[in-house]
């Protein structure tokens, strides 16, 4: 949807903005929620969830594409519509590009900053002050915050430079939280973290949007959410495994370290970028 509502030079950081919405609200949510569970209880606090739906609901149906919009949409059935779909991918060496470079992040990244608080199981009572949930609170609020100075980042370094860069400080802010594996030291890495995080993702996405022609966008974002989700799933089984079996402080000191040939990978592919996005 974004792209059809907000164009140009401004999609970029439309899109940032959109995906710092939803960790401003993964942040304060919990906060919210643990607050009016003690004040309402279980089951107003589902209701109270459930009716937050229909203002989205309503924005969803009042909405109206535009007519260019609604023009190059093609009627097709499921299955060709899958095939297409995966057919134009596999044609496409722009996105292939691009799905090289996002995973190499993803794998040598594990939810770090549960990795770097000492993650472990908290009750329901005490799950807003757990490490856990202040790490989570952290990296939150820094993708937020990596959002708002996304455009000028992007201005002096360009998107590209921005994603590398992005890549190099994640690797220095791991190594120092698993060498310093202090909560303060933590704390301000996880922030960084946080921050290259919402850069490299929001850069990545709008590369995608921008080539996605209007018919394909639906089913290119699928793909591109396959690939985001399975690279994570692979990084998380991994990293978390060498936790299991060497610590966490190996694990993170590990991870760092790959990080740093994938960053000099990730810069021998050129990030595709167009001015406008395709009709």
């Amino acid at each position: 949807m974004v792209p059809e509502i907000v164009s140009g030079p401004m999609l970029r950081p439309a899109i940032a903005l959109n995906s710092a919405g939803f960790n401003l609200a993964r942040t304060v949510g919990p906060v919210i929620g643990q607050i009016l569970l003690g004040l309402v209880g279980v089951f107003l606090l589902f209701a109270i969830n459930a009716c937050t739906y229909i203002g989205v609901i309503f924005a969803m149906a009042s909405w109206r594409r535009s007519a260019e919009a609604r023009a190059s949409q093609r009627r097709e059935g499921f299955f060709e519509a899958a095939r297409t779909g995966i057919a134009f991918v596999q044609s496409s060496g722009e996105l292939k590009a691009i799905f090289a470079r996002r995973p190499l992040l993803l794998r040598a990244r594990y939810r770090h900053q549960h990795l770097a608080a000492g993650d472990r199981p908290a009750s329901s009572s005490a799950s807003t002050s757990s490490p856990s949930a202040s790490s989570t609170r952290c990296s939150g609020s820094a993708r937020v915050g990596g959002a708002i100075l996304m455009p000028t980042l992007n201005r002096l370094l360009s998107p590209d430079r921005a994603n590398i860069w992005a890549m190099g400080l994640h690797a220095a802010a791991t190594l120092i939280a698993a060498l310093a594996m202090t909560p303060c030291v933590v704390g301000g890495c996880i922030t960084l973290l946080g921050a290259c995080w919402i850069t490299v993702m929001a850069n990545n996405t709008t590369a995608v949007q921008f080539i996605l022609p209007n018919f394909m966008r639906a089913r290119g974002m699928a793909i591109h959410q396959m690939v985001f989700f399975g690279a994570m799933v692979a990084g998380s089984l991994f990293w978390g495994k060498i936790a299991t079996l060497f610590g966490t402080q190996a694990s993170l000191i590990v991870s760092a370290a790959a990080l740093v040939p994938f960053t000099v990978l990730a810069a021998s592919i050129r990030l595709p970028g167009s001015p406008l996005p395709r009709g």
